[in-house]
């Protein structure tokens, strides 16, 4: 877009008539290369807003007062019924462990983020199943609007416990999370 500005300008600097009557002549072109400019920038915004995220994941790298660590462990992602490696919607960025995404402190991979954040269709029920022993952690997950502050400890050694998060991506949603 800056290019064809900057090419119109030199085509303006370099007719020989005078810059008003140029200026002139040019006022429908102009007119039609704002509107065009804000129908892609309103497009492009839509498109953004349709294609984010809208659950997000933040490992707080906190924990209860008798936990004894402070990790995360995303077990599975359930989707309309249907179970599902959490790596096949939050994506690999977190250390993936019998496939599960594991954040943790004391063992990050280079520039691992806290955060992970997955895209989910309107109308689709989601469940989040995580792991819960006394070495787990709080997590902060953000979805449809909602804001959790979820703690995983569990006073038990056992790595079969878990709970769920259950999630309903309404059937208008438009866009991500904000």
């Amino acid at each position: 877009m800056l290019n064809l500005f900057l090419i119109l300008l030199i085509l303006i600097l370099i007719i020989p008539r005078p810059l008003s009557e140029t200026m002139k002549k040019l006022l429908p072109l102009w007119g039609s290369i704002v509107v065009v400019a804000l129908i892609v920038f309103v497009v492009q915004r839509i498109e953004e807003r349709k294609n984010s995220p809208n659950v997000v994941i933040t490992a707080l790298n906190e924990k209860n007062e008798a936990a004894d660590g402070s990790e995360i462990w995303l077990m599975r992602v359930t989707v309309n019924g249907v179970d599902h490696r959490p790596s096949d919607y939050f994506g690999n960025s977190w250390i993936e462990k019998e496939d599960a995404l594991v954040w943790r402190a004391y063992e990050q991979k280079e520039e691992m983020p806290d955060t992970i954040s997955a895209r989910f269709e309107p109308g689709t029920n989601v469940e989040l199943t995580f792991q819960a022993n006394k070495w787990r952690g709080k997590a902060q997950i953000i979805y449809e609007n909602q804001n959790e502050l979820l703690d995983f400890y569990l006073d038990t050694d056992n790595g079969k416990e878990i709970k769920a998060v259950k999630i309903n991506i309404s059937p208008t949603a438009t866009g991500g999370v904000n």
